[in-house]
C-alpha cells in the first residue's frame, strides 16, 4: 500500500470515528453502516473502494458487500431547498450521486455525481468531510436487481447558491429534477417513506439552529 492510499484511509477513519461521535447512536443502523466500512477499509486498504459482483457471493449463502455509494444532500442556500432526481431503476426520488469506483475520496465523488447529474459546481460544504448520514442498503434480488446485495451509503451535506443553473443531463437514469422543501420530503407519497432523506432533512435542520 502506498503511502498516499495509507494517509487517506487514516484520515477516513478518523472522520467516521469524528461522524460516530457527533451524529450516531449506537445500535442503530447507521452506526452499523459506519463500522462496517470502517471494517471494509481496514481489512481490503488497498481494495475497498472498488465494486464486486454478487454473483461471486452467492454460494457462501449470505448477501454481499458489493460497493461503496457516496451523494450529495444538496441545498440551495437561499430558499433552503433540496435537489432531488426521480430515478427510473429504484422509481424513487433520490440525491445526486453515485458508486466509489476505485475513488477512495468519498466527498469528491459527491461533488463530481451532483455535477455530473444536475451541472452545478462550486459546492460548499459545511462539514468539512464529516458525512451528514450514512445507511446500509439491503436489496432483495427481485425487480431492478438479479441478485441481492448490501450497499454502504454516505451522504453528505453540499450546498450551492445558484440554483437557476441546475439542469437534468442523465435522461437514460432520471425522468425529473426537481428542487424539494423539507416539507415536501416528509409529507410527498414517493418521499415520505424514504428514511435516509428525512433523517438528512432533521439532520440539517438541526445543524441551522444549533
Amino acid at each position: 500500500m502506498d503511502k498516499h492510499t495509507t494517509k487517506h484511509n487514516a484520515k477516513l477513519l478518523e472522520t467516521l470515528n469524528k461522524h460516530r461521535e457527533q451524529f450516531v447512536t449506537s445500535g442503530t443502523l447507521e452506526s452499523a453502516a459506519s463500522r462496517e466500512l470502517e471494517n471494509l477499509i481496514t481489512a481490503c486498504p488497498n481494495t475497498w473502494a472498488y465494486r464486486s459482483t454478487p454473483e461471486r457471493f452467492q454460494i457462501a449463502g449470505h448477501i454481499p458487500l458489493t460497493d461503496v455509494m457516496a451523494s450529495a444532500f444538496l441545498v440551495d442556500e437561499t430558499t433552503q431547498r433540496v435537489v432531488l432526481l426521480d430515478h427510473m431503476k429504484l422509481n424513487e426520488w433520490i440525491q445526486p450521486g453515485g458508486h466509489a469506483d476505485g475513488n477512495p475520496n468519498l466527498l469528491q465523488i459527491a461533488q463530481e455525481e451532483a455535477a455530473e447529474e444536475t451541472t452545478l459546481t462550486n459546492l460548499a460544504t459545511p462539514l468539512g468531510e464529516l458525512p451528514l448520514y450514512m445507511a446500509m442498503h439491503i436489496f432483495a434480488a427481485n425487480g431492478p436487481f438479479k441478485h441481492p446485495k448490501r450497499s454502504i451509503h454516505v451522504l453528505y451535506l453540499c450546498t450551492t447558491t445558484t440554483p437557476e443553473a441546475a439542469k437534468l443531463l442523465e435522461t437514460d437514469k432520471h425522468r425529473e429534477l426537481r428542487w424539494f422543501t423539507v416539507d415536501e420530503i416528509f409529507n410527498d407519497s414517493r418521499t415520505n417513506n424514504n428514511y435516509v432523506l428525512k433523517t438528512c432533512a432533521e439532520r440539517w435542520q438541526q445543524l441551522k439552529l444549533s
